[in-house]
């Protein structure tokens, strides 16, 4: 398994475009898988217990409301501080007095590519992530080791039991 260290994904961050990083901060923070964060909309966040609810991912390019694996339930993560400010200001958009459909400004995308204004696409974020890993200067790792088997590997690493790695990025089983 191929795993970076927190030292390295921070080289790599600081090669990312800063309108970029927040998706790649919350990869890297949560152990999230990169499709399943590319999936995440407004009405996966709530700002009140500081809580996102991962419950669907894109497989094949398409969106599916149900996350990867046969039993796989939602995964309920934190709100890293550091996305705070981001997050906060995907939501100024639903306290527009004027907007027609509050519904349907939930079902927008949490991370937008500024480039594209639509929801980032797998071949734009890895696009993104090799550059910045080139510039960082390091090699062989592709973005869902960087940030899965990264997220794993160093709880590991801290001391944290199997059991809770597992419930932490939401495996069903140890």
């Amino acid at each position: 398994t191929k795993w970076l260290s927190e030292e390295d994904q921070t080289k790599i961050l600081e090669k990312i475009p800063e309108k970029d990083k927040p998706i790649f901060a919350l990869m890297f923070l949560s152990g999230a898988r990169p499709a399943e964060v590319r999936a995440l909309r407004l009405r996966n966040v709530n700002m009140k217990t500081q809580i996102i609810r991962i419950d669907s991912t894109f497989s094949k390019g398409i969106y599916r409301q149900r996350r990867k694996g046969k039993y796989a339930k939602p995964l309920l993560i934190p709100i890293p501080s550091v996305l705070e400010k981001y997050i906060q200001g995907r939501f100024q958009i639903l306290e527009n007095p004027f907007a027609e459909d509050e519904e349907k400004n939930l079902e927008q995308w949490l991370f937008v590519n500024p480039g594209t204004g639509r929801n980032y696409s797998a071949t734009g974020l890895r696009r993104i992530w090799d550059k910045a890993k080139e510039g960082a200067g390091i090699e062989g790792v592709n973005l869902y080791e960087a940030t899965r088997h990264s997220f794993g590997s160093q709880e590991s690493n801290k001391g944290e039991s199997v059991y809770m790695i597992s419930k932490m990025m939401g495996h069903s089983s140890v």
